[in-house]
């Protein structure tokens, strides 16, 4: 009986072994299953090889098994689930991983399986991460962000998590950048919604009192003035 093959008593022919058995000698009677960590897929075959990376092969497997989602496995041979190890959070494994992908920066990944943007509100600047932090108040962060972005002048967040800047109301001001407030308009002048400076009143019109909110808040002299 060939190698490959095996035969039973008063057979007129061989008969090929079964994808995950394999007879490598002739005059078989039997065909050998592949030992765990490897395998054979094809029918007839005198040696089986090696499990890929990013699976697993039991005794007898004609077929990989892929690692799971959240698992990988670096080398050939894998014998069991068990040889398929944890991906760790900061890290994205695909089913049949054979290595970790890092996530990046602006990404976040708790489980292992997949890494995602952070939402918007929040950012992360490293890579290898489990988690994003909220946008620090006076700035913003859009979805993704791996870094907050300053508020303009005319513009705040007085809170953490921000996605936008609010603009300062009508009456106030901002002149710089970060900030988490805004501060009421200057006396002499007026401050139009979102204003990054104070309009000055023009002549002949004065305003006595802070938080002018538009020209028509300044008055007029009069006459003698």
């Amino acid at each position: 009986c060939p190698t490959g093959s095996y035969c039973l008593a008063r057979s007129s022919e061989p008969i090929a072994c079964n994808p995950g058995r394999i007879s490598d000698a002739p005059s078989a009677s039997e065909c050998t299953a592949c030992p765990a960590g490897e395998y054979q897929q094809g029918g007839g075959q005198t040696a089986c090889v090696a499990c890929d990376a990013g699976g697993w092969c039991g005794e007898g497997a004609s077929t990989v098994t892929l690692c799971g989602e959240g698992t990988y496995r670096e080398s050939t041979g894998g014998a069991s689930p068990g040889d398929c190890v944890s991906c760790g959070a900061g890290h994205a494994c695909a089913s049949g991983a054979s290595s970790r992908t890092v996530c990046e920066p602006g990404t976040k990944s708790s489980d292992g399986v997949a890494c995602a943007g952070c939402d918007a509100g929040e950012y992360q600047p490293s890579t290898a991460q489990s988690s994003c932090v909220a946008c620090p108040a006076g700035s913003y962060c859009l979805a993704r962000s791996s870094d907050s972005i300053a508020c303009a002048p005319g513009q705040f967040s007085a809170a953490g998590g921000a996605s936008t800047c609010d603009d300062c109301a009508a009456g106030e001001y901002q002149s710089s950048s970060s900030a988490t407030a805004c501060e009421a308009c200057d006396a002499g002048g007026w401050c139009g919604a979102g204003a990054s400076a104070v309009t000055l009143c023009g002549e002949g019109t004065h305003r006595n009192s802070t938080g002018g909110a538009s020209a028509a808040d300044c008055v007029a002299c009069g006459a003698g003035y």
